[in-house]
């Protein structure tokens, strides 16, 4: 039921102190119109807010945020009968020295379609810092290595609710060596990246790396009549969802090679799934 106007309430917490946060500005955002800005507010010495206006779409969705140390949070804001919502921010202490990251799962995605073979890596990396901060880094908090690409890498992380929110891939030091800018908050944050290669010969060599150890690995290769040769990842059959090869690996140590040699005769077209990046719940649960 659609109620005219709206009042949003909540409170600001430090994860990191467990204390309120006190006169922090927060902004009511509406994602439909390009994450525009439609109304304000700041916390009082509690931590508490309120946001009431009589133009609020209470059947809309919003987001709250709160940017805190340089580093933005948000909050799904979803009203009731009545037209009240309750979101609560937790914000963290930002940092430059580098925590505990650790990959517990990934996914890379191979398909091979005439002289290309397209990849999508995605890593859902915990921050498991203690006491919990978010890591900032402007030499890149995600470091990644790809060894063979044709044209300019893509990436993206998944944001609230799973929306891939596009990243710009910065150069590293050395060739082949890139990072992502993205803050790392407590917790896991699912990065993705993708980038075309070169399979004119019908064989290609994945020789990627993380600077990160990895739990889990999986691998999918399409088509599934490929021939795929590796050192590290074992086969493990046909993925269900997508009908590609599959191939896992465990504990890999950081920076190791992510070694796979795919060679055979490239398929005639995409199938659905790689248009675009794959959706993040498609990466492996951590």
């Amino acid at each position: 039921m659609l109620v005219a106007g709206g009042k949003i309430s909540g409170q600001v917490t430090n994860g990191t102190t467990g204390s309120p946060v006190s006169n922090q500005t927060l902004q009511l955002l509406m994602p439909r119109g390009g994450m525009q800005q439609v109304a304000t507010a700041v916390t009082d010495s509690n931590g508490q807010f309120v946001v009431a206006a009589s133009d609020l779409a209470t059947d809309s969705f919003y987001l709250l945020q709160a940017t805190y140390q340089g580093v933005n949070y948000h909050a799904a804001v979803k009203f009731d009968d009545r037209g009240q919502a309750r979101a609560d921010i937790t914000v963290y202490d930002a940092t430059r020295t580098t925590p505990s990251l650790r990959i517990e799962s990934a996914r890379i995605v191979l398909h091979a379609e005439g002289d290309k073979v397209r990849v999508q890596e995605m890593f859902a990396i915990r921050n498991a810092a203690t006491p919990p901060r978010s890591y900032v880094n402007p030499d890149g908090t995600f470091l990644f290595h790809l060894a063979k690409t044709t044209g300019e890498p893509t990436a993206a992380v998944a944001g609230l609710m799973n929306m891939p929110l596009p990243q710009p891939v910065n150069p590293g030091k050395g060739p082949g060596n890139f990072n992502l800018q993205y803050p790392l908050k407590p917790g896991v944050t699912v990065m993705m990246v993708a980038y075309d290669g070169d399979y004119a010969s019908n064989k290609l060599e994945l020789a990627d790396s993380v600077a990160y150890p990895i739990d889990t690995l999986e691998l999918q290769v399409s088509p599934p009549s490929l021939a795929m040769d590796s050192p590290l990842f074992k086969a493990a059959g046909i993925d269900a969802e997508t009908g590609s090869q599959k191939y896992i690996a465990e504990n890999v140590p950081p920076s190791a090679q992510l070694a796979a040699t795919v060679s055979g005769e490239a398929a005639a077209g995409f199938p659905r799934y790689i248009s675009g990046f794959p959706s993040p719940h498609r990466c492996p649960p951590p």
